[in-house]
């Protein structure tokens, strides 16, 4: 700002200085804001007040309600069905654990291989965990790069892959406690 500037500011009432300020402030944190992001939520905003928005809103809350009344007997066997057959798979893998423990009691050489496969399982486990994390940062890091789909399609892979890596972990687990049943 110029001297002159600087002294025309002084006289100006202090109302209008405080205007011009709160403009320069907007201005400023203006620039630090995506302006597309900025733009999706004002059509956003503006689309929440059509009269179609709150049709469509209102429509869709009725057909949940009416869909949950036919949905609620089979939202409650689901978990029941579920349960029976995990106990079920169980059940059958249970000779077949036995039979494990006994022979890894039985043979020293068998223990230090089974611990061999435990500690391949659990550095697979690893590895897959970090891929999904790089997976999941990814759209963060690039917005800008990536359009919205390619983002949320990235987002599932790395939810599956993440699925994968939790699924090593359980079955290292398994393996460990069979070892250690098996040695006491």
């Amino acid at each position: 700002m110029s001297l002159a500037g600087a002294a025309n500011r002084r006289f100006q009432p202090t109302h209008e200085r405080a205007r011009l300020d709160a403009a320069a402030r907007s201005r400023l944190k203006r620039k630090h804001v995506r302006p597309a992001l900025g733009v999706l939520v004002e059509q956003f905003l503006s689309d929440l007040a059509t009269p179609y928005f709150l049709l469509t809103a209102v429509l869709l809350n009725l057909l949940i309600n009416l869909a949950s009344g036919y949905i609620k007997d089979f939202l409650d066997r689901t978990p029941r069905w579920v349960a029976g057959m995990v106990s079920l798979r169980a059940r059958r893998a249970s000779p077949e654990r036995a039979k494990r423990i006994k022979r890894l009691a039985a043979d020293p050489h068998l223990q230090t291989m089974q611990m061999g496969l435990i500690i391949h399982t659990r550095l697979k486990s690893l590895g897959i965990l970090m891929l999904s994390v790089l997976l999941m940062t990814l759209p963060s890091i690039a917005p800008e790069v990536l359009p919205l789909a390619a983002r949320a399609a990235l987002m599932m892979v790395a939810l599956l892959v993440y699925a994968v890596a939790a699924r090593y972990v359980f079955q290292a687990q398994s393996e460990l406690d069979m070892l250690e049943e098996a040695t006491s």
